[in-house]
């Protein structure tokens, strides 16, 4: 995403997914966390973050949030 990297992205959908670990739990990897996000959201693009927890401990939850963003339609969300 020009000088950006995201982890997942749905050029489709534009929509990015970020999967974080700990080291976006500091303070400067929040910070250059926003600014991507920032620039991505200029460009028309939508970004959904996870931590990697969530991931493996509710991957239905993550992978429900994920579609409800796409087509609320599909979701299993009310």
């Amino acid at each position: 995403m020009g000088d950006r990297v995201v982890d997942f992205f749905c050029a489709e959908a534009k929509l990015a997914i970020e999967l974080d670990g700990s080291g976006h739990c500091r303070h400067f990897g929040q910070t250059s966390d926003l600014d991507k996000e920032l620039e991505l959201y200029e460009k028309g693009i939508r970004v959904l973050r996870f931590h990697n927890r969530e991931v493996f401990e509710n991957l239905d939850g993550v992978l429900n949030a994920i579609i409800y963003a796409v087509d609320q339609e599909k979701s299993l969300w009310p």
